[in-house]
């Protein structure tokens, strides 16, 4: 079983792989056309790739090698959920100002730094509850 878990987050990665990069390329090229700041696709596209890669990449080679991570999972499942949430800031600070965008980034950066990691904290502690 867990080969096969490891083989589906492979392939599910090298299936996000390329659409991040659309979507992060994409982004930029239409901010280029609309006036607004280029920085906000790379910003997409290293989140994406950072959150693909903890999320699908290297739970997938564990599964593969067949490693277990039994008392680790609490301390790695914070890696992708704090990607993820930070992701979520990035969106907020693009739609709120996407012509400053790096200047208001820089700004709230440690708010969201923080925010992002308690709110990791709280998903992760929930998940992980026996009902």
């Amino acid at each position: 079983m867990g080969l096969a878990k490891g083989i589906v987050a492979l392939v599910f990665f090298v299936f996000f792989l390329p659409v991040s990069f659309a979507v992060g390329f994409g982004i930029a090229n239409d901010a280029a056309v609309n006036g607004y700041d280029a920085e906000i696709g790379i910003f997409f596209l290293v989140e994406f790739l950072l959150l693909f890669s903890t999320g699908l990449l290297i739970p997938g080679i564990f599964c593969i090698l067949g490693k277990q991570y039994n008392k680790a999972k609490w301390y790695y499942a914070l890696i992708p959920t704090t990607t993820l949430i930070f992701l979520f800031y990035t969106m907020i600070v693009a739609i709120f100002s996407p012509t400053s965008f790096i200047s208001s980034f820089l700004e709230f950066l440690g708010l969201g730094i923080g925010s992002s990691i308690f709110l990791a904290i709280i998903v992760v502690c929930v998940s992980f509850l026996d009902y």
